[in-house]
């Protein structure tokens, strides 16, 4: 594709502010797992944050290289996100032969293969699992649920720019903005009516399933290819970016989401989340960008995946072994811990393998993972 032009013009560049949202959204939701038994709203801003962070990537590869093919697409995205899902799981297993009993050790393994696999959602949509149910015995893994989710949005999201690419070859088309800003507002819109709809109707099998939830990516994207036309003044940026970081925190004291998620209400923290993103575009001096991108911050949000990841598994095991409800001193070393984790983990597993080139002997130690994985499943279904 000589002479070709952009897709899309945007912008690449490193945003911290959006590494320290994450970190956000991360402890949001541990806090409110730990202390609260409720739902944060840091899920719905993960996906928002994906939805823009992947949308990026697709677009600029496809403004570098004129294509996009799938194997560099998903090797990338394997070798993110496969070390630590599979590490967690085989760490998991072998505790939960220790620590669980019996009967949440069976649910525990059919959900480690759910997970590895990135269909634990619909597992869990299809057991009628109640998420924020008290009652219902918990397993270690049940989080994942978002896991997938974020997987299976990637293959969409493939296939979506798939056909964007074909669209804009075969008819020529010189205005990708406009029908990228079609596609996904159809996919915003059709899928937001039917998340409000499925929650009235069915709540936990709505809060599960991944129809209900790709408008929250579509949103991400759609804030990429727009962000660079959004223009506000300093003081506006100032102003909504601490409106969007107040609001982001007190979503779950503010609304009852254990009933109302992921319908309408959902809009509240992606709402938050967009106007922390747009207030970063510019630099302003007290803007909440200055507090997201302290160092701190941002090095905590890269692990931020990790501390998400760590904290139910920690706050699952302490549950069923030292007490139903962790004092705040409790509390606060399961976050403390799922943070040390979270940076060993980044440092001996992702790190060197995130930094291989793509080939066979990068995905060595990732088979080698998930072979370990599936013998232990295998071994422990027949135990059990």
């Amino acid at each position: 594709m000589d002479n070709r032009k952009n897709l899309i013009d945007i912008e690449r560049k490193f945003r911290p502010e959006i590494e320290g949202l994450r970190i956000v959204a991360a402890l949001l939701v541990a806090i409110y797992h730990i202390w609260f038994g409720k739902v944060s709203g840091g899920v719905d801003v993960f996906f928002v944050i994906s939805g823009f962070l992947i949308t990026t990537s697709i677009i600029s590869t496809i403004n570098r290289t004129g294509d996009y093919k799938f194997w560099p697409y998903i090797s990338k995205l394997l070798k993110r996100l496969l070390p630590s899902a599979l590490f967690i799981v085989l760490v998991t297993l072998l505790l939960s032969l220790f620590f669980l009993p019996s009967t949440i050790l069976v649910k525990t393994i059919k959900e480690s293969l759910a997970s590895i696999f990135y269909y634990q959602n619909w597992q869990l949509a299809f057991s009628s699992t109640d998420y924020l149910d008290a009652n219902q015995m918990k397993s270690p893994l049940e989080h994942f649920w978002a896991m997938s989710i974020q997987g299976q949005f990637y293959i969409i999201w493939f296939l979506l720019f798939t056909f964007v690419l074909f669209l804009v070859r075969r008819y020529s088309l010189s205005n990708g903005k406009k029908l990228v800003n079609f596609l996904l507002g159809i996919i915003f819109i059709v899928s937001f009516i039917y998340s409000i709809y499925l929650t009235i109707v069915n709540q936990p099998f709505a809060y599960f399933i991944t129809f209900t939830r790709v408008w929250e990516f579509a949103l991400g994207g759609l804030l990429c290819v727009n962000l660079a036309s959004i223009k506000i003044n300093k003081k506006v940026a100032a102003i909504i970016g601490w409106i969007g970081l107040v609001g982001l925190i007190l979503t779950g004291a503010l609304f009852d989401v254990s009933t109302m998620f992921p319908g309408y209400i959902a809009l509240w923290p992606m709402t938050c989340a967009l106007l922390i993103v747009l207030s970063g575009n510019v630099d302003t001096k007290y803007g909440v960008k200055r507090f997201l991108s302290l160092p701190i911050m941002t090095k905590l949000g890269g692990i931020s995946f990790g501390i998400y990841l760590w904290h139910w598994v920690l706050l699952s095991f302490f549950k069923y072994k030292i007490a139903e409800n962790p004092s705040i001193l409790e509390g606060v070393i399961i976050i403390l811990l799922s943070i040390g984790l979270s940076l060993l983990m980044t440092k001996y597993i992702e790190a060197p393998i995130r930094n291989n080139k793509i080939n066979k002997k990068a995905f060595k130690p990732i088979l080698v993972m998930l072979a370990i994985n599936l013998l232990l499943v295998i071994a422990l279904s027949i135990i059990h």
